[in-house]
């Protein structure tokens, strides 16, 4: 675990004890990833809500930052947590620190496709950070030793087409699976929009999502939710804060990048 995944775990438990909205004690995030933005907002909102249930969207890949804080908020707060995903954790178990291992091995997890998931079970909360823009083109391999994820050593080989309903198809499965008064927290990378190409650190290109103000008022039109808290923010040399508006940042791009350069925060709640 690197330094800046222990600084952001140490900030989250710094919100979760306070009861504070992060930006109160920090108005500016230091920090090349949205994860400085994306986790310590998730603590923000949940701290007020112990033993709630919740269902995380993503738990397999997620940050390791963001992990921690799912695994403080039910040591410390009794949050209840179960998880959806497309991989298992077991086909990636050496990403996680050691410590954690054993942990990550007993979490309820569910191997389904989010769009097409449904239970009997209710819930509180459904966090679906950074994950929901790479619904439509991630897909799990199950053969190949050296990925959990297919991934291309040509960017030209990348699937670049996500159907228009994927996001409609998530929120249907978020409202079918909340309780009434129940809420979605969900993290976007948002920018000039439409499919980016992205490169990661070993050279391996994917495919995701960027909002920009046609798909992000989409996203936002569900007509089984209502839009409690809406946030814009933007990275530039290594610093992120907050903007008025989505208007303020649509210049930006995640484009052949590890990372977005803008993010939104959406806090949906169930009609």
């Amino acid at each position: 675990m690197n330094k800046k995944v222990k600084e952001i775990i140490n900030f989250c438990e710094e919100v979760v004890d306070s009861g504070r909205d992060f930006t109160e004690l920090h108005a500016v995030s230091k920090g090349h990833s949205e994860r400085v933005i994306e986790t310590p907002w998730v603590a923000s909102v949940l701290s007020k809500y112990p033993n709630s249930d919740l269902l995380d969207i993503g738990f397999t890949m997620a940050s390791l930052d963001y992990l921690g804080l799912l695994f403080m908020l039910n040591d410390k707060l009794g949050i209840n947590i179960d998880a959806l995903d497309i991989v298992k954790p077991e086909r990636v178990m050496g990403r996680y620190p050691e410590e954690w291992q054993e942990r990550v091995k007993q979490q309820n997890i569910t191997i389904a496709d989010v769009r097409e998931y449904r239970c009997t079970k209710q819930y509180d909360f459904i966090t679906c950070i950074s994950t929901i823009e790479h619904v439509g083109f991630d897909s799990a391999t199950y053969d190949d030793p050296e990925t959990a994820f297919a991934r291309c050593k040509n960017s030209k080989d990348v699937k670049m087409l996500r159907e228009e309903s994927v996001d409609e198809n998530v929120l249907d499965t978020f409202s079918s699976l909340l309780r009434s008064g129940g809420s979605a927290l969900i993290s976007v990378p948002v920018g000039k929009g439409e499919p980016v190409l992205l490169k990661d650190s070993l050279g391996f290109y994917c495919a995701q999502w960027e909002y920009d103000g046609e798909s992000f008022k989409k996203l936002i039109s569900h007509s089984d939710f209502s839009v409690a808290q809406e946030r814009f923010f933007q990275e530039c040399d290594g610093l992120w804060e907050e903007v008025p508006s989505l208007s303020h940042i649509n210049n930006k791009t995640g484009e052949l990048k590890e990372h977005a350069e803008a993010c939104a925060l959406l806090l949906l709640v169930k009609k």
